[in-house]
């Protein structure tokens, strides 16, 4: 899955980036959580991704790369994974400054 989040995207914001996996099964053995080890990101039991803190644009390619997985609810959990990659885009939020007064 591939993002593009601008780097004024808040903590908690009101913007929902939703993962979606499918399970075959019925019942609660369909039933799915999500998880994921990211310190950057934040993830729902129902599969909503957010920053988990402020991003930086900064960083090396501009982009964040995490692993989701999602896990059934049978009484032998199966599990599966996906990455996600969220590239930051730029957002015009700094005022030019002078080096020097004049």
């Amino acid at each position: 899955m591939r993002l593009l989040m601008p780097d004024t995207e808040e903590i908690n914001t009101s913007k929902e980036y939703a993962m979606l996996a499918t399970d075959c099964d019925s019942g609660l053995n369909a039933e799915l959580t999500y998880y994921t080890l990211s310190p950057d990101f934040s993830i729902s039991p129902h599969g909503t991704v957010f920053p988990a803190g402020r991003l930086d644009y900064e960083r090396p390619n501009h982009l964040y790369e995490f692993v989701v997985m999602a896990v059934d609810n049978g009484d032998e959990p199966h599990s599966g994974t996906a990455t996600v990659r969220v590239r930051m885009a730029n957002v015009n939020d700094e005022a030019p400054e002078f080096s020097q007064t004049v």
